[in-house]
């Protein structure tokens, strides 16, 4: 009985070592956070040209976001369309 106990906080005590030393190397692996895309099209050209040696895309990276930008640009494009075919039926109408 009394090795069981043993065995058993002994594996406690590993475990609990384990968790704790995960989280530690995730953190100590874990580089400066990486700022999306979609902030740094909202700086100004000064601020990226001088950070601009900290900054590295994968090609993936940039063509997901190119991808996302047409995709935003056609939804706005289909949304102006579709308000300026109702205001033109209001205008109409009146």
């Amino acid at each position: 009985m009394a090795t069981r106990n043993i065995t058993a906080k002994f594996l406690a005590t590993g475990l609990c070592a384990l968790l704790v030393w995960s989280n530690v190397w995730a953190a100590w692996l874990d580089p400066d956070p990486v700022t999306p895309l979609s902030v740094l099209v909202e700086e100004s050209y000064l601020d990226l040209l001088e950070s601009a040696d900290e900054f590295n895309f994968s090609k993936k990276e940039l063509d997901s976001y190119k991808k996302q930008l047409k995709a935003e640009r056609k939804a706005e494009k289909e949304k102006l369309k579709s308000e300026e075919k109702s205001l033109k039926q209001e205008i109409q109408a009146t």
